[in-house]
């Protein structure tokens, strides 16, 4: 029963959608890889900025392969030395550091107010730059941030490198230009090692995006799956034969913008007048779970949300809810019996069939079948079966079981609001709950953490309503509300 409802989630509209775009072949870019400077004990690569050459001014010529670490500064009328160093003492970041406090400056300001800043900088201070360049605008053409300056006055932004320990990525990219719109990228992959075994990955500074109203993931940082198309890659699919018959892609990113733009939208909601819930919803169908550790996290979690909204948690059984009061199209079949396909048909027919092209034209180019790794030739075997009528009679189905769930547990109010939230043990739609318990690892023979995940769910529209209910809930509790990088989410000791 829970497998099946998992997999109705894609249909009932709890999961978004990725964005594919017609792709074409294109020449692969010149593997000409950025220059790596080491600074502090720690490396970066130096991408050149696509801006106007800086004002001229009196500097001393730099050799060809030398960088001289910068930072970039905004200045107004109200600037003074004095405002600069709350600057460099709050910032929170780890590709700057002081070590980009040098005696060359970059400043963004009218020249009046860049010559006021040079003469009234005080010669006792910490940091005190004697070459002063500015950039020949009103208009501010550089964010603020470390820097490193080239022959020939040309401006680098400074990526800090990480080594992928962990094989985490398929392979790390490098925008070909910075400074330049989201739409007129191309993309590269970044081919540099640590100690000769460790992938390199390259971030930019966060102070390279300022977020705002308009921009509130301004400075955040994402990986992407190697499913969508970035004009300069290969999108591998994780499959070889894809990447031989497809090579470099040349495509134009709409897609991804569109994907971003939405976020950025519905990350803009105000639902400050969403219908709260008046339920929480314990389905029987899912609880208790087998592991008693387990299900000691969902109950506390539950204890939570009650006490963060004000209600008791319910205990339903779908089950016995479609029992009692079944759509008259079941015709008598039990849900078990009305979902046993519901989902199957569609997922497994789709994919297999949205490969029907790349088949097709890997044997009339290559003169033979596309090989695929196990798990994908049994799926495709699987959706070879499904025919379509089949799959149009599942869809049809999936509307009747949506018409009935929103009649008969929780559907959608006002404002994105939902009637509802309900729990289930794992899922692919709304915030997650996170915590840990510990189990003897028979690959490590230690004692790791065991992620434990679960999922809250309500009616299609309330994605930001759920997302603040999880946070308050666990803010009250004294619950994390982020996650650690490494091995654990959670510090020792720290109860999910």
């Amino acid at each position: 029963m829970f497998a099946v409802f998992k997999r109705l989630l894609y249909s009932l509209g709890f999961t978004g959608a990725g964005y594919y775009a017609a792709v074409r072949k294109k020449q692969p870019i010149p593997k000409l890889q950025p220059p790596v400077v080491r600074l502090g004990g720690i490396s970066y690569v130096a991408l050149a900025h696509d801006i106007p050459e800086l004002q001229k001014c009196k500097l001393n010529d730099l050799l060809p392969d030398e960088y001289r670490p910068v930072v970039v500064v905004s200045i107004d009328k109200n600037s003074s030395y004095a405002t600069l160093p709350d600057w460099v003492e709050t910032t929170e970041d780890d590709v700057f550091s002081r070590y980009f406090l040098t005696d060359t400056v970059i400043v963004q300001g009218s020249r009046q107010d860049v010559e006021r800043l040079r003469r009234s900088w005080p010669t006792s201070s910490s940091w005190h730059p004697t070459q002063f360049l500015s950039v020949p605008t009103p208009k501010r053409l550089l964010p603020n941030g470390p820097y490193f300056l080239g022959a020939g006055l040309r401006l680098y932004q400074a990526w800090r490198l990480y080594p992928d320990t962990q094989g985490s990525f398929v392979t790390p990219l490098l925008p070909t230009t910075v400074g330049a719109e989201l739409s007129s990228y191309d993309f590269r992959p970044l081919e540099v090692r640590f100690d000769d075994i460790w992938t390199a990955v390259a971030v930019p500074s966060r102070l390279y995006s300022e977020r705002s109203q308009s921009k509130p993931l301004a400075g955040l940082r994402f990986s992407i799956k190697d499913n969508f198309k970035l004009s300069g890659t290969i999108s591998t699919q994780s499959n070889r034969a894809w990447c031989e018959l497809y090579r470099i892609l040349s495509r134009n990113i709409e897609g991804m913008q569109m994907l971003v733009k939405q976020t950025i939208s519905s990350a803009q909601i105000e639902n400050a007048n969403a219908s709260r819930p008046t339920e929480i919803l314990y389905p029987e169908d899912f609880f208790p779970m087998e592991n008693p550790e387990q299900q000691a996290l969902v109950e506390r979690f539950i204890g939570d949300l009650e006490s963060a909204i004000g209600i008791k948690a319910t205990k339903i059984s779908i089950s016995e809810r479609w029992r009692v009061s079944p759509p008259q199209e079941a015709g008598g079949r039990s849900i078990q019996e009305f979902l046993d396909k519901v989902a199957y048909n569609p997922f497994y027919y789709d994919g297999y069939h949205e490969y029907d092209a790349f088949r097709k034209q890997y044997k009339e180019t290559f003169g033979k079948p596309v090989y695929v790794g196990p798990y994908m030739r049994w799926k495709w075997d699987r959706g070879f079966e499904v025919t379509e009528d089949m799959k149009s009679k599942s869809m049809e189905d999936v509307e009747i079981y949506r018409r009935w769930f929103e009649q008969n547990i929780l559907h959608s109010t006002p404002n994105g609001g939902t009637s509802a939230i309900m729990l289930i043990p794992c899922g692919s739609s709304g915030p997650k709950y996170l915590g840990h318990i510990p189990y003897d690892s028979r690959v490590t023979k230690c004692e790791e953490q065991l992620p434990v995940v679960g999922s809250i769910i309500g009616a299609p529209g309330s994605d930001l309503l759920l997302t603040n209910l999880a946070r308050d809930a666990l803010e009250k509790a004294g619950r994390p509300t982020t996650v650690l990088t490494g091995r654990n989410m959670f510090s020792a000791g720290v109860e999910g």
